[in-house]
């Protein structure tokens, strides 16, 4: 998403809500604001849906790795970010979960601040932050969206919760790019049990973990892995990140 870009929503898609075991234990260059103006079909082919458990003071790590564009299949070192469940207030009329991240080390360095809707862990709100605290990213989401990270080095993928299993959904989203012009988006979720070994983390392999793909225009945005009793998932990757849970 470019400086200036303008989601615009109107209609919010409905599912239900399942109640998971507790488990405690992004930076781009310039302000926005979006929102998203949706029209969509689902298909629920199962009766299990599930979202993340959190209550206010859970924390969990995650691991990351950027992509460098300049080196084949290169990859930057390991950073290590905290996120940390602050505290719930209302936004928009909704109450919502505040979720600060942090450098594992601290020392006010870059983070950011992620507000998800209480009902159903979508994301309502992003805030980007520099190591001087200046606020250099802001992104608001009307209504539940599968959200991607786009240039941030903190991910926060977020798909439409709750998940149906198995489940697919088809949204069409107008973007206004500024000057007058509006493009198109196609996005599209995909979510279902996954059972054998995930590439992207060797030690991981199950009948019971839960894979979610989402896709803009027929591209994949991010892939996720997740097992029920996490707050994250367990391992995910976009166009330029890759990331892990770290495992107490």
């Amino acid at each position: 998403m470019s400086p200036g870009e303008r989601y615009d929503t109107t209609k919010r898609h409905a599912m239900g809500k399942v109640t998971r075991k507790r488990a405690m234990n992004g930076l781009v260059g310039a302000c926005l604001m979006a929102s998203i103006l949706l029209f969509g079909s689902y298909t629920v082919s199962g009766a299990e849906s599930f979202h993340p458990d959190w209550r206010v003071g859970d924390s969990w790590s995650v691991k990351v790795v950027q992509r460098l564009p300049a080196v084949a299949d290169g990859w930057s070192a390991p950073v290590v970010w905290v996120y940390r469940v602050d505290g719930m207030e209302t936004r928009a009329d909704e109450p919502v979960y505040v979720v600060d991240v942090t450098s594992v080390s601290g020392n006010n360095g870059p983070g950011a601040r992620l507000w998800f809707r209480c009902a159903d862990r979508s994301l309502a709100a992003v805030e980007v932050r520099r190591s001087n605290e200046q606020v250099v990213a802001k992104l608001a989401f009307d209504t539940a969206v599968p959200v991607s990270t786009e240039r941030s080095s903190i991910p926060f993928d977020a798909p439409l919760f709750p998940v149906e299993l198995p489940s697919s959904g088809q949204y069409q989203a107008k973007r206004s790019i500024g000057g007058g012009f509006v493009k198109t988006v196609t996005l599209r979720q995909d979510a279902k049990r996954y059972s054998g070994e995930v590439e992207l983390c060797p030690s991981v392999a199950g009948d019971n973990l839960i894979e979610i793909r989402c896709t803009r225009n027929g591209e994949v945005s991010f892939v996720q892995y997740w097992d029920e009793t996490a707050p994250w998932p367990i391992c995910g990757e976009n166009g330029h990140l890759r990331y892990w849970l770290v495992r107490e």
